[in-house]
């Protein structure tokens, strides 16, 4: 495929307010964007994200009026916020109008199923990343420290609350061991970081630049993502939708701890580890066999790699959504 014209624009939002998260902008923001109509007039085929979202809304919207095709990306699991009266127009809106939607695990298709999306409309095509960026050939080490790698936010949903007590009792365990902390926000457990950091080796690195990444993965021994469900009101609002870190860890040729949040377990696939969310003493469990088993890990880190390869590599991920995207609207 051949790109031409490629331009950008940054369009001023009209209104900004999430009711569910601090940060200024995610899909659950109340948010469209000024101009947008004029700025979608020459194209033919317009690309947005969720079907819970406001701007997705817009588009959809738009389309409709300008007869052009819509494509949604979909990142959403099985979670309950489309029930949520502010946001059921804009699921009705986008669902109604949408003529193809890209779901980025097989959780977001069962999802889509759930919605009653017809089925001719639903391609399921993994993200990908630059497996030449994230590479365990990239690993220099010249300690025997074991280091465990979290990469995230101090936001509850991520864990954090459960991994640092159960790394306290692998401290006992593996005296010789660190946990590796990579924040990129801030959140409810920014204080309960501060009191374990005061007693156990916790190195904290705040907002690295992306191209600063694969070398702290490839510094480290161990991968854990321990999200936990987040609910609100009697709903479940969150999960953990596809996890970026997950297959830089991977691509890295780390061993990963994951919880059963979400699409976890899906993208880490059956070789690695997965706990029960929430449970310090099968976190802590999984953590000190993985430490004290070095030829697991090894073996782990080969299958991981290879895994990485199969399904995450972004040059192979691009060109099947291009056959997708061609082949819809030929």
């Amino acid at each position: 495929m051949q790109y031409k014209n490629v331009v950008t624009r940054e369009l001023l939002p009209d209104f900004i307010m999430s009711p569910f998260f601090r940060k200024p902008y995610s899909t659950t923001s109340l948010i469209q964007l000024g101009n947008l109509e004029s700025a979608l007039k020459n194209v033919e085929i317009i690309s947005c994200i969720e079907f819970i979202s406001f701007i997705s809304a817009q588009c959809a919207k738009i389309s409709k009026k300008s007869h052009k095709k819509l494509v949604v990306s979909v990142f959403e699991t099985l979670t309950s916020i489309h029930k949520v009266p502010i946001y059921k127009w804009n699921v009705k809106s986008v669902l109604s109008t949408a003529n193809l939607f890209i779901a980025y695990s097989k959780r977001s298709v069962d999802y889509l199923r759930y919605l009653s999306v017809d089925e001719d409309k639903i391609r399921m095509i993994y993200l990908g990343i630059d497996l030449e960026k994230f590479n365990p050939q990239l690993a220099k080490r010249s300690d025997e420290k074991l280091r465990v790698l979290f990469v995230g936010a101090y936001a509850r949903q991520k864990g954090l609350s459960i991994l640092l007590p159960a790394f306290a009792r692998l401290c006992k365990k593996v005296p010789d061991c660190e946990l590796w902390l990579v924040i990129s926000q801030g959140g409810e457990d920014e204080g309960l970081v501060r009191e374990y950091s005061k007693k156990f080796p916790i190195k904290i690195f705040h907002n690295l630049k992306y191209d600063e990444l694969p070398k702290i993965y490839a510094s480290c021994d161990i991968f854990c993502l321990p999200s936990l469900d987040w609910k609100k009101w009697g709903m479940k609002l969150w999960e953990e939708q596809f996890g970026f870190v997950l297959i830089e860890a991977m691509a890295s040729g780390l061993p990963i701890v994951g919880s059963d949040c979400g699409s976890i377990p899906e993208i880490i696939g059956p070789s690695n580890p997965t706990v029960i969310q929430g449970s310090q003493d099968k976190l802590f469990l999984a953590l000190l066999k993985m430490a004290l088993d070095e030829n697991f890990r090894k073996r782990l880190s080969k299958l991981n790699r290879s895994r990485s390869e199969h399904f995450f590599d972004i040059i192979k991920q691009r060109q099947k959504l291009e056959k997708t995207l061609l082949e819809s609207f030929e």
